[in-house]
């Protein structure tokens, strides 16, 4: 895949910028983790659909499609594709090339105080084994989900901007999908292809108007467990009233699958959660950081600059930062723009 290789080819800088009010911040700090939002329940109603609205032009015009209902592809695709982001849950966080940048500010971090923090992404993606390089992500993306082993699936990438090179990726995703199937292709199988690629890509297709965000992206694919219909003590039962030998064999693969769903559910509890957004409940996933991730920290603009960097020192010491670290790391913004 040409333009995935290219992709996947761009240089992950050393220091990407997270944009975030005081509260946010605190959180971030304190409990060492970051919150990467539902795909679904982000602002922007087109994150999920772009890549959508594009396949359903490329299927129309692809010369590859052409024995087959197009429509009918585009319709299984989509189907495909709300199933697969309803039941693997898609998770963004976001992070910025620009250092210190006005509209990150208005954007994304419009309180007081507001902060703009420097991550090592390095580190960050050496600590969690985040999938960087186009061989392991397209391993990634390619591979079967073992719903008895869930290791959840991340990778890092640059977002998309430009329509014409959105417009070639959805065309390989369709290619790519085609030449796995191989000769007995209907429009359901590749409809299910198409799909199962397409929701890794749709997080980092964002429309042309913020091009100027220059926006790198974490980006999470973690399936949530759910609680079975039947307890334990059903289990038990028909374990001990199995009569043949496969009855008992089923009983147990059963009563396993059941354990392992418990430890699963356990994880979610640790790994997910809910804060009330604007106008609506948003799903996020915990990020675990650590403070040697942390590289720069800048304050946004505030009325009172001294005492405000006074209190964020204070508070770094008092959670694991020495004095000196943070006072290296900790800087107030250039932007001349004032909300107050």
């Amino acid at each position: 895949m040409e333009n995935l290789d290219g992709l996947l080819e761009n240089k992950i800088p050393d220091v990407l910028y997270h944009y975030t009010g005081g509260n946010a911040f605190l959180g971030i700090i304190s409990k060492k983790e970051m919150w990467a939002s539902h795909i679904r329940f982000m602002n922007d109603l087109k994150e999920e659909i772009l890549a959508l609205e594009i396949l359903e032009r490329r299927v129309k015009l692809s010369q590859n499609l052409q024995k087959l209902n197009v429509l009918k592809v585009f319709e299984e695709t989509k189907k495909f594709f709300i199933k697969e982001t309803a039941e693997k849950g898609i998770f963004i966080l976001s992070f910025s090339e620009k250092k210190d940048d006005l509209n990150q500010w208005r954007g994304y971090a419009n309180e007081i105080p507001a902060y703009c923090i420097g991550i090592d992404i390095k580190k960050l993606i050496d600590s969690e084994e985040i999938q960087k390089d186009e061989d392991s992500i397209k391993q990634l993306i390619r591979s079967s989900w073992n719903p008895n082993n869930r290791k959840k699936k991340v990778f890092i990438a640059p977002c998309i901007y430009d329509p014409s090179k959105q417009e070639m990726l959805v065309e390989e995703v369709i290619n790519d999908s085609l030449s796995t199937i191989g000769n007995t292709i209907t429009e359901v199988a590749l409809g299910e292809e198409i799909a199962k690629r397409l929701i890794f890509y749709s997080p980092l297709i964002k429309h042309k108007m913020s091009e100027s965000e220059k926006e790198w992206r974490i980006i999470i694919v973690y399936e949530k467990s759910h609680t079975p219909n039947f307890t334990q003590e059903d289990l038990h039962r028909k374990l001990e009233n199995a009569k043949t030998p496969d009855e008992r064999e089923h009983a147990e693969y059963d009563m396993d699958c059941y354990e392992a769903n418990e430890a699963r559910l356990k994880e979610d509890e640790k790994l997910l959660g809910f804060r009330m957004g604007k106008s609506l409940i948003i799903p996020y996933f915990k990020f675990a950081l650590k403070n040697e991730f942390f590289k720069e920290l800048i304050i946004g603009a505030c009325p009172d600059r001294d005492s405000l960097r006074e209190s964020t020192l204070y508070f770094l010491s008092k959670n694991g930062f020495t004095r000196s670290v943070a006072e290296a790391m900790v800087s107030h913004t250039e932007n001349p723009y004032r909300n107050w």
